[in-house]
């Protein structure tokens, strides 16, 4: 049987589109009968999540962790899986020089920093095949070196969203409100700021209008601030955080439309965003 090894950054109980990405790729290899292993950082809550996936998954808890743990399993691995590059390609890029290891890497957006561009380059066109999640990544590391040869472009799936039962406008008290949704991490590429600054003028045509941001992360203090306090639309905004599954799939079913206006911060940019897909197999308009 083929082992596949996976290196994921990002992975449950961590959320967001790669550690979905990350885990939905695990289990329908397994499900393919391939030897999964999956290697991903600790977490407090990662045991439980652990125990129900149907292949080994190796935690680290510190960069030297990673590195004694990642470099055994990438001995034993078949093939490896860079879901992220992080710290695992300059480890499989030495392991395949060493065992001849084949490495795949999957590129998701601008994930490179210009003073080391080069040598990732360099590392990133030893691999047996370069997987972007789009065309516009595929282009945007085509320009900075990558071997075209290496390229396949795999567009990103989504695990079809079922519809539950959960009343979301009782929920967070949105009856008779047009709900735009936006689910994803509260960061600064997703652009959740660009559609509270845009409220006010869509507040003007549509006073029923309100923003529902599904996700947490580290500029959540900011986004708050710029609604509630500089421009006073705390009662046309809610912040729900991390939710379940099954209210994730109940907001997107009841949202009227929904919106994640990103842009490229930095490195970071939406190479491929799953929310789209999820949103479009719950039947709704995207912008």
């Amino acid at each position: 049987m083929t082992r596949i090894l996976i290196c994921a950054n990002s992975y449950p109980p961590k959320v967001g589109g790669l550690a979905t990405y990350a885990s939905q790729l695990a289990l329908h290899l397994a499900k393919l009968n391939f030897n999964i292993t999956v290697v991903a950082s600790a977490s407090p809550a990662h045991k439980p999540v652990d125990m129900e996936n149907p292949y080994k998954i190796v935690r680290y808890s510190s960069k030297f962790d990673l590195y004694q743990k990642c470099l055994i399993e990438m001995v034993k691995a078949d093939l490896i899986f860079i879901v992220q590059r992080g710290n695992y390609l300059t480890l499989a890029y030495h392991i395949n020089k060493i065992l001849r290891r084949p490495y795949v890497v999957a590129l998701h957006g601008h994930e490179i920093q210009s003073k080391k561009r080069k040598n990732i380059i360099k590392k990133m066109n030893c691999a047996s095949a370069i997987t972007p999640v789009s065309a516009y990544t595929a282009n945007h590391f085509k320009e900075l070196g990558v071997n075209p040869s290496l390229i396949a472009v795999i567009n990103n799936g989504a695990t079809p969203i079922k519809k539950t039962d959960i009343d979301i406008r009782a929920k967070y008290k949105l009856e008779g409100k047009q709900i735009i949704l936006t689910v994803a991490r509260l960061i600064k590429h997703k652009g959740q700021d660009y559609l509270i600054k845009s409220l006010p003028k869509i507040l003007e045509k549509i006073p029923s209008a309100h923003y529902l941001m599904v996700g947490d992360g580290p500029d959540k203090e900011y986004l708050e601030d710029l609604a509630f306090n500089q421009l006073s639309l705390s009662e046309n905004i809610t912040f729900a955080g991390t939710i379940s599954d099954e209210n994730v799939a109940a907001c997107y079913y009841e949202c009227d439309i929904f919106a994640m206006i990103s842009r490229q911060y930095k490195n970071a940019v939406e190479g491929f965003g799953i929310a789209f897909l999820e949103a479009a197999y719950a039947g709704k308009a995207a912008v």
